[in-house]
């Protein structure tokens, strides 16, 4: 049928009063296939229509929303749900499409997808492949990002004006169809026709493992009140680091934790407690070296401030408050033969001298020598010696008020 003229118009109706329709929507054009016994082809016999809402109307003028609708095979006997819906909003007319939408749905952004039920969720498919062959490197489907200015505009538009990108890539196929990835994309500040892969997903993330890895070029801030990274073996569920706060004392404190075989190997605390103590439980530590076959080896020198304690080797220090005997150390003969006190003797006052007390024990009786420069400038001079108290050796210092005793201790 031949149309003549530069305008076509379908009239829905006219009112006087500028009423809206009683009806929900106007039909404008109905494609049908009828049947002598349809009661209401335009229902019943509609494959599909083009419909008009009327949303407002007044002395200025009328706006409305525009519907095309399908029946469905299993709903042939009404017109359909409408699958698509367009409107605009606003004093510059703002796009607004809509897919699956109910009749009286409002639109709400650009693109508004709904799906009618719960059990069936909204679902997007990006296909490619036009040439039917599947090869490494080929992308799937791109969602671009990007902002368009007087500058950016022609063909770099694209390279210039977008500031990232989701898109997924092909990264192997084999007989049961291809894999690979999702990929965050971000243009570089420094070269923003080149964009930086800043987070891949799927297979291929990772070039030294076969399966799904996550590779970030980017920094990473995590933000919680109980900031926390755990990782987990997904076949033992073996938890095997942990990154994150002082669980259980203090938020705003810094851990590791290492695992083996889901038991706590290696803790780093950041707290200050000293009664939370970070530690090592297997293996041995090798430092300045790739390799230990102690519990612990340094290639170099070793600095420390403090005191020293192991079960041969100690630091003491301690001052003296009065006169009487004092216990300055005591050791279990059960454990050992002997030790060696390399001190100093200090007043806080005037007086001082250093020396090596010497003491051994055996079958309930105890030797000791001490040897030491001469005590300088005070009368009464401390005596350091040493008796056997139950089943231990006991050292002991008379006449030391007010005298600092430190020694270097190694027992035998």
């Amino acid at each position: 049928m031949p149309i003549f003229g530069s305008k076509i118009g379908i009239a829905l109706g006219s009112s006087g009063s500028f009423e809206l329709p009683t009806t929900e929507s106007q039909q404008a054009i109905s494609f049908l296939y009828t049947a002598p016994t349809s009661s209401n082809p335009f229902i019943t016999s509609s494959i599909a229509s083009i419909e008009a809402n009327i949303v407002s109307a007044d002395q200025t003028g009328s706006a409305g929303e525009l519907l095309f609708r399908i029946a469905s095979p299993e709903d042939n006997t009404s017109k359909g749900l409408p699958i698509l819906k367009l409107s605009s909003t606003g004093s510059d007319n703002q796009s607004r499409v809509g897919i699956g939408m109910a009749e009286n749905q409002a639109l709400e952004g650009l693109l508004d997808l709904r799906s009618p039920t719960g059990s069936s969720p909204v679902s997007i498919v990006l296909r490619t492949n036009e040439d039917g062959v599947i090869q490494v490197g080929e992308e799937t489907g791109r969602i671009t990002f990007a902002i368009e200015t007087s500058s950016f505009l022609g063909t770099g538009f694209i390279a210039s004006g977008s500031t990232a990108a989701i898109y997924s890539r092909v990264e192997g196929s084999d007989a049961q169809g291809a894999f690979g990835s999702l990929i965050f994309e971000v243009n570089d500040s420094s070269d923003v026709t080149e964009p930086v892969e800043a987070i891949k997903m799927g297979y291929g993330a990772d070039p030294t493992f076969s399966g799904v890895g996550v590779a970030m070029s980017a920094s990473m801030v995590m933000t919680s009140t109980n900031p926390v990274l755990r990782i987990k073996n997904s076949s033992t569920n073996y938890q095997i680091a942990r990154l994150g706060w002082h669980s259980p004392t203090d938020q705003n404190d810094g851990q590791l934790l290492l695992f083996n075989q889901g038991t706590e190997s290696v803790k780093l605390n950041g707290d200050e407690d000293p009664a939370d103590a970070s530690f090592i439980r297997y293996g041995n530590l090798a430092l300045g070296v790739t390799s230990s076959t102690e519990r612990l080896t340094v290639e170099g020198n070793i600095s420390a401030s403090g005191n020293i304690t192991t079960n041969t080797i100690e630091t003491i220090s301690i001052t003296l408050s009065d006169d009487s005997t004092t216990n300055v150390d005591t050791f279990a003969t059960s454990t050992y033969n002997g030790a060696i006190y390399d001190y100093v003797l200090k007043d806080n006052t005037v007086g001082a001298r250093t020396g090596q007390f010497m003491v051994a024990h055996d079958n309930g009786s105890v030797t000791f020598t001490d040897t030491s420069t001469k005590h300088l400038t005070d009368s009464t001079i401390p005596e350091i010696t040493a008796d056997i108290s139950g089943a231990d050796v006991r050292v002991r210092i008379t006449n030391g008020n007010g005298y600092t005793f430190k020694s270097f201790v190694k027992k035998l």
